[in-house]
């Protein structure tokens, strides 16, 4: 008896996990303009499209990652100072703009990503939640679960 309980109990799980985890496929999409957006599985578009990005996008493979960087888009979104692209999740929603590094968005350090947002400097985990406010002045990246930061302070790239 305790044997079939604990089959139905983990079918269950399973089950129930299996449903969490499908979500609506997205692709990467361009314009006969060389601009690129993001559109559902049933080809409604989700973000509009815009300058094409640097890297190499396969447009026949569905997007995997939690969060979708794309380049401005000039008429809507804030263009924030020091920051590179902008950050939407699988809804279409926009996020943040990462902190700019050399040439593109600043990768993750020990988890957290520097963010932009009305100047403010504050970080975002790799779920795109924001886990401390953009409220700094400057920022640096962690190291040993340490960053300098400053307030009241100015800086130039």
């Amino acid at each position: 008896m305790m044997r079939i309980i604990s089959l139905v109990l983990i079918l269950i799980i399973c089950l129930k996990t299996n449903a969490q985890k499908k979500q609506e496929d997205l692709y990467y999409f361009m314009t006969k303009d060389s601009l690129i957006g993001v559109k559902k599985g049933s080809g409604e578009v989700l973000i509009k499209p815009r300058r094409a990005l640097h890297f190499d996008i396969d447009f026949k493979k569905p997007i995997t990652e939690k969060l979708i960087y794309l380049d401005f888009e000039y008429n809507n979104d804030s263009i924030e100072p020091h920051s590179s692209m902008v950050v939407y999740n699988r809804k279409g929603e926009y996020l943040f703009a990462p902190f700019m590094f050399e040439n593109g968005p600043e990768g993750y350090v020990e988890g957290l990503q520097r963010i932009v947002k009305n100047g403010k400097i504050g970080f975002a985990n790799r779920n795109g939640d924001i886990v401390i406010e953009p409220k700094y002045d400057y920022a640096g990246m962690f190291n040993y679960g340490l960053a300098i930061y400053c307030i009241g302070c100015t800086w130039k790239i």
